[in-house]
């Protein structure tokens, strides 16, 4: 079964398609064709010319310097959009009409090999926005002038803040603006299985939802990273979640907000209900766990309970007057072991216990999961 590819725009957060594309890969996945916007068509002409290793070094090696020109704007730190760049950055876009991405045309000169992708078995399309006709352009290679598909990535990847693209004298933005997941390019090209995939990037998402069409949504399952954030660690992690997002996508893993191995995770269906399972994931993910990894849920469960009935055993006992009368500034680990203490000292009458059930959620839970597998 043969499937295509459709890439989201949204600037760093692209590092997520690198995740994507290595889980696909693993699972013998095989894609025909690819089609992209912004980033979405940077990282699907990596793909569409066959060197993974190559995208995945340039993005655990990206930096800001590689995609725009800093000399005017100072120190910026990892996250150009901080709200202390702001005005330098404003300035530099009143001054110079956009900010440079000489940086970036650089580096894809360096790393897109144009013949690979035209000679490429894996159809390759993106989309752009042309300011002379006012409207979107979706161009597969064969539509693309030899010679220009550097110049028509940096076009579609013109995203706003950054210099406009000039080829042949007329000007383009990014392609967000009219089309940020072109999966309708590929279903106009008969393709029957359509993968997309949302790493959450500012612009037009068109609703392609076509009878006959199976689509896998693929999106991304936590907001760690801004359109032009380059820290290293937020990079990493967003490689991991698109890698464990597009697994649990093709069913190949089980787990709500934690990875598990399904045979595991169906031995322990057997024995807890999900509720109970899906509260250990929860306390999990308050304790801040590692979420990208795969885990056996016994191991996950046995390291979540540990550490919280160690900090149940060490809260103060005069931390166990009512609830309410604390008021409501309380982090969620603070809260999740002042329920598992209340619980435990059955401190909590019937009405008390319903209102805490309905007003704590998930936090309930995660605290009513820890005291059953304490007893």
């Amino acid at each position: 079964m043969k499937y295509g590819l459709a890439l989201g725009g949204g600037g760093t957060k692209g590092a997520y398609h690198i995740g994507v594309w290595q889980a696909l890969m693993e699972m013998n996945i095989e894609v025909s064709a690819v089609t992209g916007t912004s980033i979405g068509s940077i990282n699907g002409a990596i793909f569409a010319q066959g060197d993974w290793e190559l995208a995945k070094e340039w993005w655990t090696s990206i930096d800001i310097s590689d995609i725009i020109e800093t000399s005017e704007l100072g120190e910026v730190g990892d996250n150009i959009l901080d709200i202390k760049n702001l005005k330098s950055v404003a300035t530099a876009i009143y001054k110079n009409d956009g900010l440079e991405a000489a940086p970036l045309k650089n580096l894809l000169e360096r790393l897109i090999d144009e013949d690979k992708v035209r000679n490429s078995k894996m159809e390759f399309g993106l989309v752009t926005y042309s300011l002379d006709k006012l409207e979107g352009e979706e161009l597969f290679i064969e539509d693309i002038p030899k010679g220009k598909l550097v110049e028509f990535l940096m076009a579609s990847a013109s995203m706003p803040g950054l210099k406009k693209t000039v080829i042949n004298e007329k000007k383009y933005i990014d392609g967000a603006v009219v089309n940020n997941i072109p999966s309708n390019m590929l279903i106009n090209k008969g393709i029957k299985n359509i993968i997309t995939v949302d790493v959450g990037g500012v612009g037009v998402v068109k609703g392609v939802e076509t009878p006959g069409v199976n689509h896998i949504k693929i999106k991304f399952s936590e907001n760690v990273i801004g359109h032009l954030d380059f820290s290293k660690e937020a990079i990493d992690k967003m490689i991991k979640m698109g890698y464990f997002d597009t697994l649990r996508a093709f069913s190949r893993i089980e787990g709500s907000i934690y990875a598990f191995n399904i045979s595991d995770y169906h031995k322990s269906r057997i024995k807890y209900s999900e509720d109970i399972i899906y509260g250990i994931e929860r306390a999990a993910e308050i304790l801040c766990i590692d979420k990208y990894k795969l885990y056996r849920f016994d191991d996950l469960k046995n390291t979540v309970v540990n550490t919280l009935v160690r900090e149940v055993n060490n809260y103060d006992s005069e931390e166990t007057k009512p609830f309410f009368a604390e008021g409501i500034k309380i982090d969620e680990r603070q809260l999740l072991v002042k329920i598992i203490k209340h619980i435990k000292n059955k401190k909590l009458d019937e009405l008390s216990n319903k209102i805490f059930k309905g007003i704590m959620g998930e936090i309930y839970n995660a605290a009513n999961a820890i005291v059953y597998f304490e007893s």
